[in-house]
């Protein structure tokens, strides 16, 4: 049997209408990101088809947080599978935040999110394939409105139907651990 190239569509993000140093660094990174992803997925192979796509989760008070998916399908699979990254970054400067460093210095962010992510865990149900004990250091995560949003892997913790676990938690809710220059900052009520 002869290998076919099954093709795909591919969507790079990108953005314009920015300082141009910091334009150039963000799309910089965010294309890298995306061909780690099609790299991850075996694009260059035949019998594999691979779509890819980006989505903006927020976009406000100078912070641009995104969404990169490729999802492959080799042929004769019984499913394709989806991989994700994200970027946070800063619109005027171009940088893209850690997790660790959307917290004060020497702060344990790491024990009240994972707690909350078992909370949550429970509280929905969620079937796990592997015991959930804590977030690493620099988990993905991204930002949507009012809430950090931490994600992992489809077989990290979950069954492939879950697809995509995610797990929103409020900003406000880590206000003690947030200092006034994280990006976090920005979207705490002021009182």
């Amino acid at each position: 049997m002869e290998n076919e190239l099954l093709g795909g569509a591919v969507v790079y993000p990108q953005v314009t209408a920015l300082r141009r140093r910091a334009t150039e660094r963000i799309n910089l990174l965010l294309r890298r990101k995306m061909r780690r992803l099609l790299r991850q997925q075996s694009y260059s192979e035949r019998d594999v088809y691979v779509w890819g796509d980006n989505t903006t989760k927020l976009n406000m008070n100078g912070i641009l947080s995104l969404i990169m998916e490729v999802y492959a399908y080799r042929k004769g699979a019984a499913h394709g599978l989806a991989l994700r990254d994200s970027a946070t970054m800063n619109i005027r400067t171009g940088r893209n935040y850690l997790l660790s460093e959307l917290f004060k210095p020497g702060v344990d962010y790491i024990t009240p999110i994972s707690e909350e992510i078992k909370r949550q865990i429970k509280e929905r149900d969620i079937p796990l394939i592997t015991e959930f004990t804590a977030i690493k250091p620099n988990q993905p995560y991204f930002l949507h409105e009012d809430d950090l949003v931490i994600y992992f892997a489809i077989y990290e913790y979950t069954p492939y139907y879950v697809g995509i676990p995610e797990f929103p938690i409020p900003i406000a809710s880590l206000r003690d651990l947030i200092g006034p220059a994280s990006p976090l900052y920005r979207f705490l009520p002021q009182a």
